[in-house]
């Protein structure tokens, strides 16, 4: 029967746990990016909705500036983690991950066509204006 070196041993142990470490990292980062974009989400939403907050005796200036940080915050976040994501991946998971949330407010901002930038829906705009900003970052951090 073969014994194994307690130092080889170890040094497994070492290994295993840096690998666990860096996926979890790695794993870390595609859920902040998925935070940063509900962030953003609510906050455009609100934005959408300051109407019915002032009606409901809500301060509107107090709604909009919520609406506003968290969405630009939101995406703040979400570009950060989804450059972090990306240059730590080998795949192009983050850059299809970027392009989807792209293409899905581009949807919905041609649902609510047309925009007038007086009306609640002119927020719809600076979604895909940072969508695509994130999604040149991402390819930018995937390219190799």
């Amino acid at each position: 029967m073969e014994t194994q070196n307690p130092r080889h041993n170890m040094n497994q142990l070492k290994f295993r746990l840096v690998q666990l470490r860096f996926m979890s990292v790695i794993g870390g980062t595609r859920w902040v990016a998925l935070a940063g974009y509900l962030l953003a989400a609510a906050g455009t939403i609100l934005y959408t909705q300051i109407g019915r907050v002032v009606e409901l005796g809500g301060s509107g200036e107090t709604a909009m500036l919520v609406a506003l940080v968290a969405t630009f915050g939101g995406f703040i976040i979400a570009i950060q983690a989804s450059v972090r994501w990306a240059r730590r991946v080998a795949s192009r998971e983050p850059l299809k991950f970027a392009t989807w949330v792209w293409v899905g407010s581009l949807l919905l901002l041609l649902l609510a066509l047309p925009v007038n930038h007086n009306l609640p829906n002119a927020i719809l705009v600076v979604p895909v204006l940072l969508s695509v900003i994130n999604v040149f970052y991402v390819f930018m951090a995937t390219r190799r």
